[in-house]
């Protein structure tokens, strides 16, 4: 994994992943937030990537240069995307695909909040 053109982030070796070495169902890219309460009063203060809310576009955190591997030799950018929280009023997501050249994914959160008690 890499962050802008030559920051290393992390590596995984395939033997980590045997079991999805030629098929794969799905790839999921975003953030995760624990806690103990969800569904529940309190909700945690912990915030998700930068804190701001996916719709603060400049600001959220973003996922760019998202791109699948499958059996041909070419990168892909995922065809079927889902957007997902389960706690929408502590953290979104906004996948923008439409008009753009490249898809961004938008993602964060402040957890507890007035929206978010």
């Amino acid at each position: 994994m890499q962050y802008g053109e030559n920051t290393n982030i992390g590596y995984w070796p395939p033997e980590l992943f045997e079991t999805i070495r030629y098929n794969a169902e799905s790839v999921e890219w975003g953030g995760e937030v624990y806690s103990s309460t969800i569904g529940h009063t309190p909700h945690t203060a912990t915030q998700m990537g930068n804190g701001q809310f996916a719709s603060v576009f400049g600001e959220s955190s973003t996922i760019t240069r998202m791109r699948i591997h499958d059996n041909s030799a070419a990168l892909k950018i995922p065809e079927y995307v889902a957007e997902f929280t389960d706690e929408f009023n502590c953290y979104d997501v906004w996948y923008l695909s439409d008009y753009v050249e490249d898809p961004e994914l938008y993602y964060g959160g402040p957890g507890q909040n007035p929206k978010c008690p």
